[in-house]
């Protein structure tokens, strides 16, 4: 074995071994039963199962991955595939075909041909609504999702989602120029609430190479998606300016990355304490919240973090409102009117008092 060969080996190895401990951390508690359990808007790496309360209910008996076909869900797929194996867990991938290339069934069907070989199932969902002109990432990401969660949420599974530690970089860099407050910068989070399902990110602590370590280990080739090299995307000239910025070493992603988890460590500390309090909300089976109508009389600045908590569980957008759409929605549930905003729907349940609550459902769906 060669040097080079070892230290693939070693990165197989350490790639698993994050792989598991971030997916045992967010299912430590079985989130199952939502309705039974609070859910921050997410977790972090280094926050461990603080982000979620409620009775333990074993393990998931499904795992779905979102795969794509590119080296991070296919690394993600196989680390699945072993994990749900020695656990006796059924998985099964999940691959999107957005029909906006003109060769995106073909890629599909070689992609889901290649896994199959490997002894991973693969199911491909077929969007049937028309990619737009512009806009078009953001379309994909939200059509994507919606079609995702909803079978999530319908199986009771959880969705695992390959986004890694540079991802992480990206992101936080991107919120970092739009002005994101603290919420924003603790970034993705390791275990989330979006569309009534439960998403994990279990490969936040491993990088890029890591991940194309995996594969080439395992033998199995992956994709490279054109659009990673389309500037006209926000994050890929983002990336293109980390790398400007330091192009030996990843320095530069290794401080946002810290940003992050010193952001959602204080986030997360603002949320225990609105579950402390019992303040927090809570979400339903259904993919609805219920929240204290008690939370429109704190602080602007905690009130605001309480909305968008069930703004992001319910509504299914990738990030929160501004804090200018936030004032308008408070000063519209402070008056007794109903209100939207982030795709969800907000409406006063009339109970006795202290009981009074705002209930919240995804815009789309009925009430």
């Amino acid at each position: 074995m060669t040097a080079d060969q070892k230290i693939a080996e070693k990165s197989v190895i350490n790639a698993g071994a994050a792989f598991e401990r971030a997916l045992n951390a967010a299912l430590v508690h079985n989130p199952a039963a939502p309705e039974r359990l609070i859910f921050n808007s997410g977790i972090s790496c280094s926050s461990g199962i603080s982000g979620i309360s409620g009775q333990s209910k074993g393990w998931p008996e499904k795992l779905l991955t979102c795969l794509s076909g590119g080296a991070d869900s296919t690394a993600l797929a196989l680390l699945a595939q072993s994990y749900a194996a020695r656990r006796g867990i059924a998985h099964r991938c999940l691959l999107v075909n957005h029909n906006i290339r003109r060769n995106a069934a073909d890629e599909a069907a070689r992609v889901a041909a290649r896994m199959r070989q490997h002894g991973v199932e693969v199911e491909i969902l077929t969007l049937a609504n028309p990619a737009p002109l512009s806009g078009l990432q953001e379309w994909a990401r939200r059509e994507r999702y919606a079609a995702l969660t909803e079978i999530a949420r319908r199986e009771g599974a959880i969705l695992l989602l390959g986004h890694h530690r540079d991802d992480q970089a990206e992101t936080v860099m991107m919120r970092l120029c739009r002005g994101s407050g603290i919420a924003g910068l603790a970034g993705m989070r390791v275990l989330q609430r979006r569309n009534g399902a439960v998403l994990v990110r279990p490969l936040l602590a491993l990088c890029r190479q890591d991940l194309e370590d995996v594969c080439r280990t395992a033998g199995v080739d992956f994709e490279n998606d054109p659009s990673n090299a389309d500037a006209r995307f926000e994050r890929v000239r983002v990336r293109g300016e980390l790398s400007r910025i330091a192009p030996e070493n990843n320095q530069l992603s290794s401080q946002l990355v810290q940003l992050a988890e010193t952001a959602a460590a204080i986030d997360d500390t603002l949320l225990a304490a609105l579950e402390r309090a019992g303040i927090a909300g809570s979400f339903t089976l259904s993919g609805a919240a219920r929240l204290p109508k008690s939370v429109m009389q704190l602080p602007e600045l905690i009130r605001n973090r309480a909305l968008v908590r069930v703004i992001l569980g319910v509504g299914g957008m990738p990030y929160p409102p501004s804090q200018a759409a936030l004032n308008r929605l408070s000063k519209r549930l402070l008056a007794g009117q109903a209100a939207t905003l982030g795709g969800c729907r907000f409406l006063r349940e009339s109970m006795p008092p202290p009981q009074d609550s705002l209930k919240i459902t995804n815009q789309e769906a009925r009430i």
